[in-house]
C-alpha cells in the first residue's frame, strides 16, 4: 500500500513547481477504507528542469549529426559500445537508430581478420591514448553486402563523457 508520483502544481504567482509526492498506508478501519496516511513532498522542480535541458540538448544534437552528410558514430570511450549514430550511419548499414546501438559489431563489418570487433576496439583504443586515427574498413549493411569505408576516429568529451567519434 505505497504510491509514489510526480506532478506539477500551479503557484499562487502562476508559476509551476514540479513536486514528488510518496507515502504509504498505515492503517485501514474494519471495512478496509483507508484511515490513516504518511507521506511526503518534494520540490524537483531543479531536478526537472534540468532533466528538459538535457532532452532538449540531445535533440539538438541530433539534428546536428543528421545534418552531416557522412555516417557518424559516437563510442563510449572505455567500453566502444556505441552510444548513438546519424541518419547517414542509419541509411548505409540499413538499420533504425536503436537497432544500430544494440547490434553486434561483427554484423556491420567484414567480420575476418583484420576487419573483426576485436581489431576495431583495438582501433578505438588507440584513437583513446594517441589521437585521431585515419584507415579504410571493410564495413557490411544489414543485408550482408560488404562496402569499403574510409574511416577518422577522433577522442573527445561530450556532456562530461569520454568518446570516440568515427
Amino acid at each position: 500500500d505505497e504510491f509514489s508520483v510526480e506532478h506539477r502544481i500551479l503557484c499562487k504567482d502562476n508559476s509551476y513547481k514540479w513536486i514528488f509526492s510518496r507515502g504509504k498506508v498505515l492503517s485501514r478501519n474494519d471495512k478496509g477504507k483507508i484511515k490513516r496516511i504518511i507521506g511526503t513532498h518534494t520540490d524537483i522542480s531543479l531536478l526537472k528542469n534540468k532533466e528538459i535541458e538535457l532532452k532538449n540538448s540531445e535533440l539538438k544534437l541530433i539534428e546536428i549529426l543528421d545534418s552531416i552528410n557522412d555516417a557518424v558514430f559516437i563510442h563510449d570511450a572505455q567500453t566502444g559500445q556505441i552510444q548513438m549514430v546519424n541518419k547517414k550511419a542509419c541509411e548505409m548499414f540499413g538499420v533504425s537508430r536503436d537497432a544500430v546501438t544494440t547490434l553486434p559489431f561483427n554484423d556491420m563489418c567484414e567480420g575476418v581478420s583484420p576487419y573483426t570487433e576485436k581489431e576495431a576496439f583495438e582501433l578505438l583504443q588507440k584513437s583513446r591514448v594517441q589521437g585521431e586515427q585515419y584507415f579504410e574498413w571493410h564495413s557490411k549493411d544489414s543485408s550482408g553486402r560488404l562496402f569499403w569505408t574510409d574511416i577518422t576516429m577522433k577522442n573527445t568529451t561530450l556532456n562530461n563523457e569520454d568518446v570516440i567519434l568515427v
